[in-house]
């Protein structure tokens, strides 16, 4: 092999490549001569020349690669047998090596070159070359055989013979091809004769040289009057140049666009016709033309009877009182007048193009959108059920409709037919009757006043809120009931029959008034009567005013019954003088007092408690003055005055607010309201009288209140966030420093006017205020623009509420959060450089493996192959030797040496498999998965199962390695800890992800648990999936097994 001169072409488009490459060779091959060349025409211009026994082609060059070299190289006759060998970077690149294979690659070599690779390479592609020599010299040497054994048969007289015989094999089959066309004519002139069409054929100067049956009937000729004649003739005059033509057109291979003809009959009469001819071949030359005339009268017909009907249909549709569109996938392609009215348009181009989406009304647009995708699955011409919808006119003014759709055909396209009348009307009126219907049994419901309704049973089939809360019963056990059964009176409440047998019932009002409103249709008011009224929650005696009134006649009566319970009222007319004594104990103690003044005296009338609020004996006072003496400067004269005004007449009553001096020598404030008591026949004032208030614990508590605002308001405004409040129109009510500094003032002043400042903002608080004061609570971050800077706020609205929970404005803070924001930023950024470092030491640890698992395989690996083969020759000689010697025994310790070399070759091999296993790069990760499966099984005897849902997963590089070693890393755990019987491997390809679980049915573990603060395995796997950007879960129970899922996008 290595005594000739040997030629190696090596093709790489960069220099230096070449030279290392060139350096290699001439290192393990000193006599090989290397051949180099810079570009892929140039190589396969060099091939051609040299010839070269190996090529070696390096795959990614410009103007044309690798794969393309190897494809022409192989293409040409010549060089096809070369061995070529693709020199690449792609490492481990599945989808490179099968294109390489497939345009006839025989090797690969991965950059940066290994010396002892390239030299086994080399080596395989020279035999491989020699072997291909010898196959073409030995086909050559066989062709040359085979020809000449072909060129001695060739002389033999045996190609006369079978001469002859191919001439009476043709005479016979050409007299069976006669008679088979002379059968074949009689069959199709008696087929064409069965046809209702006329069949003709004619010469090219246009006379009939046959017709059918038919033409008989069509024509009114005969056949024989047919024979002969110019086809011409059967056209009316009109049509014959146009006949003519195309005749001409179809004899030179063009088409007859227009098939319609009008012909005539024998009698004169018209008739409009198909026609359908093609010309007649023989020895490659027309000599007439075939065809079939198709009587059209009918289609024209119907088609005439169409048009009307379609001119009739949309003249019905046009001018219909109800609005009609047509529209194809979602576009209105047709509406009627009727349709412009109601959409408020002032021509049909303003709606015709619109999709039908736009007709409706973004309220109900969701639920339509649903529907129309139902109506596109209808039946076609079947009308579906009346709907009710809203719509919005061209002007933006909502409209209510009633809507009708049938699916339909409209140039052989399904549409839809949409029917609309306007019910605007009719939904306002059924709107109001609504709202009169809900407010009615609102009022009902929340009356005060207890209300059933009963009928001629006295079954109660109503009963309203007060009525059940009087009663202490529920709904569900009083409906039904009867009264006196249910509820009712003490005198028929245990008799089971209910009211109107009890002892007493004869003399009941209410049970007069109620059989009498039966009998007659009458109602009955202010019913008063006394009873004990029992439930079985309730027994006590109450007085009751009630009603009667029939509130439905006919078979069915039913009654409204109205009851007011009177006890209270009559029970406060016994306590009136306790409740007097109870004002005046009420009085003292609010710290209220009475007090009347005689206007013509001045005398005035003091309660005992007045004087007392001021710590004197009501005998000090009997004159007006004795009290204004104590009544503090500042406040007498406007005191004086209050009094002057209401006695003239100036002020509706007598109200002020005074100091005035206690007997301890301390001011107390006092509150007096009073009006006249007392006039003349004249309507002149005689008397005051009034009440008067000791205010001295609220003035306190007033003042306190002012601190409590003040150190509010010094609050507010120092907080480092902006505070403000709005009232329910959006008026500004409240703010503080930090909001006037970035926004201006907004009290008094809504959002709308800020516009002028800022339109934006102005919108933005415009639409969050309305969220509030519809009850939400707003917590998101907005961008305001102030001046020239963008500032990131956390805006905080919440409603203001009265006692009574009713909204009555707005809060809010702006807390700038700009700077927290630039941090986050800043450790997202330093995050995500933290994960490119981390992804970078994953790949320099996998580069490390493969390097390490190359080494073994390289060196170790070698080793042992080569002991193992030593070894074996050494058995083999050593028997040779003593073959006349008992040597079992230590035959049995060479063949124990062997296996352990076995054992050690295979441990190496699982070893360089974990680290890198090779069939990840050679056969794609399924296969790498499924192969290291089959190795588990058979190593831990655990029933493994691999289920996918697609055949082929499109991964990256990294993300193989990475799902490759996240199994590895679960099986070890699995084999380690698990006691598992079986484990499941599922990869389920989805759109936009990929899932990965690993299930075993082993002893599993607790969740909560801690983990080992050493469980490096786990640790190693969450690394991973976080570099996927994946999520990694973990499930587990006792006794349950474990569930190991990974999801990553891909």
């Amino acid at each position: 092999m290595e005594n000739r001169n040997i030629k190696i072409l090596a093709i790489d488009d960069n220099h230096d490549n070449l030279i290392t490459i060139n350096a290699l060779i001439k290192e393990s091959f000193e006599d090989y001569k290397v051949i180099t060349a810079l570009s892929g025409m140039e190589g396969i211009k060099l091939a051609s020349v040299e010839q070269p026994d190996v090529i070696l082609i390096d795959i990614v060059m410009p103007e044309m690669d690798g794969f393309e070299v190897c494809k022409q190289l192989k293409e040409n006759h010549q060089l096809k047998d070369i061995p070529v060998i693709f020199i690449t970077a792609l490492k481990g690149d599945k989808e490179s090596r099968i294109k390489g294979l497939e345009v006839g690659a025989e090797a690969f070599l991965a950059k940066p070159i290994d010396e002892s690779e390239l030299k086994a390479q080399i080596r395989a592609m020279i035999k491989i070359n020699q072997t291909n020599s010898q196959k073409r010299v030995e086909n050559v040497r066989l062709s040359a055989l085979v020809e000449d054994r072909t060129q001695e048969l060739k002389n033999t007289h045996v190609a006369t013979l079978n001469l002859l015989e191919d001439l009476r094999s043709e005479i016979e089959a050409r007299k069976i091809s006669e008679e088979a066309l002379r059968e074949s004519e009689q069959k199709f002139r008696d087929m064409a004769n069965l046809l209702p069409q006329v069949i003709f054929e004619m010469n090219l100067i246009g006379e009939i040289t046959y017709v059918n049956h038919q033409a008989e009937t069509l024509f009114g000729f005969k056949i024989e009057e047919l024979m002969g004649m110019n086809s011409l003739n059967v056209y009316v005059p009109e049509e014959r140049e146009r006949v003519i033509e195309g005749i001409k057109n179809k004899l030179a291979g063009k088409q007859i666009k227009n098939k319609n003809f009008n012909m005539q009959r024998k009698d004169g009469s018209q008739f409009p016709a198909l026609i359908f001819i093609s010309p007649i071949i023989k020895d490659n030359q027309p000599v007439g033309l075939r065809g079939v005339i198709v009587d059209n009268t009918e289609q024209k017909n119907a088609e005439e009877q169409i048009r009307q009907s379609e001119a009739k249909y949309r003249d019905f549709v046009e001018n219909s009182p109800e609005a009609i569109a047509i529209y194809v996938d979602g576009v209105v392609n047709y509406v009627n007048k009727e349709c412009l009215r109601l959409m408020r348009a002032t021509s049909k181009d303003q709606l015709i193009g619109m999709h039908v989406i736009e007709f409706i009304h973004p309220d109900n647009r969701e639920i339509v959108i649903q529907r129309m995708q139902h109506v596109s699955q209808s039946e076609i011409d079947v009308s579906l059920p009346v709907v009710e919808e809203k719509y919005i006119r061209l002007d933006g003014t909502p409209i209510f409709v009633e809507v009708k759709v049938m699916p339909m055909l409209l140039d052989n396209k399904p549409a839809f037919q949409l029917t609309a009348r306007d019910i605007t009307d009719r939904k306002i009126v059924e709107d109001e009757l609504e709202r009169n219907r809900i407010e009615l049994k609102t009022i009902y419901e929340f009356a005060p006043i207890m209300m059933c309704v009963i009928d001629e049973s006295n079954h109660i089939k109503f009963a309203n809120r007060a009525f059940m809360d009087f009663s202490k019963l529920s709904e569900k056990k009083m409906i039904g009931g009867q009264i006196g059964k249910v509820v009712g009176c003490i005198q028929s409440y245990n008799d089971s029959r209910g009211c109107g047998y009890g002892p007493n019932c004869g003399n009941c009002t209410l049970r007069k008034a109620i059989s009498n409103t039966f009998e007659t249709g009458l109602g009955h008011n202010n019913i008063e009567y006394q009873t004990t009224f029992k439930t079985k929650k309730i027994d006590r005696e109450s007085y009751l005013l009630a009603s009667t009134a029939i509130i439905e006649n006919g078979k069915n009566k039913k009654m409204l019954l109205c009851l007011i319970d009177i006890t209270d009222r009559k029970r406060s007319e016994e306590l009136l003088q306790q409740n007097n004594a109870r004002l005046e104990l009420a009085m003292k103690t609010a710290n209220m007092a009475w007090w009347e003044m005689d206007l013509s005296s001045g005398k005035v009338k003091f309660e005992k408690q007045k004087a007392e609020m001021i710590g004197y004996s009501p005998k000090k006072f009997s004159h007006h003055v004795d009290f204004m003496d104590l009544v503090h400067p500042e406040d007498l004269e406007k005191t004086m005055n209050a009094m002057r005004n209401h006695v003239k007449g100036l002020t509706e009553k007598y109200e002020i607010e005074y100091r005035i001096l206690s007997r301890t020598g301390v001011y107390k404030n006092l509150y007096d309201v009073g009006t006249v008591s007392k006039r003349d026949k004249d309507g002149n004032p005689q008397a005051v009288s009034g009440l008067v208030i000791d205010n001295t614990q609220r003035k306190h508590a007033e003042e306190a209140l002012q601190k409590s605002e003040t150190f509010l308001r010094t609050f507010i405004d120092n907080v480092p966030f902006e505070i403000w409040a709005r009232d329910n129109d959006g008026v500004g009510i409240l703010e503080n420093k930090k909001l006037i500094e970035h926004f201006g003032s907004i009290l008094g002043h809504s959002p709308s006017e800020f516009s002028k400042r800022n339109t934006e903002i102005a919108q933005l608080w415009d639409k969050n205020n309305k969220r509030v004061i519809n009850g939400e609570i707003i917590d998101e971050e907005v961008i305001y623009n102030i001046g020239n800077q963008s500032r990131i706020y956390q805006q905080i609205l919440f409603p203001i509420n009265n006692d009574a929970t009713e909204i009555i404005g707005i809060a809010g803070f702006n807390i700038d959060i700009t700077s927290r924001k630039n941090a986050e930023i800043a450790l997202n950024e330093s995050q995500g450089q933290l994960k490119m470092f981390a992804a970078h030491l994953q790949s320099v640890r996998e580069e490390e493996r493969t390097l390490l698992a190359r080494e073994i395989h390289d060196d170790l690996g070698q080793i042992l192959v080569a002991m193992k083969i030593d070894m074996g020759i050494l058995k083999h000689t050593f028997m040779k030797i003593n073959k006349d010697f008992e040597l079992n025994d230590l035959m049995i310790k060479f063949d124990e040496l062997l296996l352990l070399v076995d054992n050690t070759i295979k441990t190496t091999r699982r070893i360089m498999t974990d680290l890198r296993p090779e069939v990840l790069d050679m056969l794609g990760f399924t296969e790498a998965v499924r192969q290291h499966l089959k190795g588990f099984q058979e190593r831990y005897k655990i029933e493994c199962q691999l289920i996918k849902n697609s055949p082929k997963l499109d991964l990256k590089p990294q993300q193989s390695v990475a799902l490759f070693r996240i199994i590895q890393e679960a099986l070890n755990n699995v084999a380690k800890h698990a006691k598992a019987s079986t484990v499941k491997v599922i990869i389920d390809q989805q759109i936009d992800k990929l899932k990965l679980e690993i299930i075993d049915d082993g002893v599993g573990f607790q969740e909560k648990v801690n983990l080992r603060i050493d469980s490096y395995g786990l640790i190693g796997m969450k690394e991973r999936v976080f570099l996927l950007d994946g999520e990694l879960t973990i499930k587990s129970e006792l006794s349950k097994g474990t569930n190991v899922k990974v999801e990553m996008p891909l």
